[in-house]
């Protein structure tokens, strides 16, 4: 199975803001880079916070949200979040 062209790609920092919807959700985006993807915005397992790391279903690039809040919701930074936790 051949990998996502996009996968070993640095992440992009990007706004959920400034991103186009799919129109099923106001969370969903359509990918900024191959244009055929989706975003749909993780959640935290524990807290169940949206968080600002995200990837493209299709191409594999990954993004890192710059928004401190989608739709009223907080974002957490999950990458910073996951380097604290006690190992």
């Amino acid at each position: 199975m051949n990998e996502p062209p996009n996968l070993r790609n640095p992440p992009q920092h990007i706004k959920h803001t400034e991103l186009r919807r799919t129109g099923e959700s106001a969370y969903r985006s359509v990918c900024p880079v191959c244009g055929k993807g989706v975003l749909f915005v993780r959640r935290d397992q524990e807290s169940l916070a949206l968080v600002n790391l995200d990837g493209c279903v299709i191409c594999g690039q990954t993004f890192i949200y710059t928004d401190k809040e989608i739709n009223g919701e907080p974002v957490i930074d999950v990458v910073r979040k996951t380097a604290e936790k006690p190992s």
